[in-house]
């Protein structure tokens, strides 16, 4: 990488004679734009969990399985 130093004088020449306008870009977004930006983030797809390989029987079995796991804890409460 090259440092300041490194740069030819001919080359600091041709540079100088560019002359760039840079905007201001605001650091820290408003309140109002982080609660919009939030808001309108596009919704993951659930079914990207899954490997492309997977069965419509595979995917379909997903939620009984889940249901039967979570309700195992009633079954032992009593």
């Amino acid at each position: 990488m090259m440092n300041r130093k490194d740069i030819p004088e001919e080359l600091k020449q041709q540079l100088n004679q560019f002359e760039v306008e840079v905007p201001e870009i605001p650091q820290k977004k408003s309140f109002l734009q982080r609660i919009a930006n939030w808001v309108h983030t596009p919704a993951k797809n659930p079914a990207d969990m899954f490997p492309k390989t997977a069965t419509p029987l595979a995917i379909a079995c997903v939620p009984v399985v889940s249901l039967l796991i979570l309700s195992l804890p009633v079954y032992f409460i009593q």
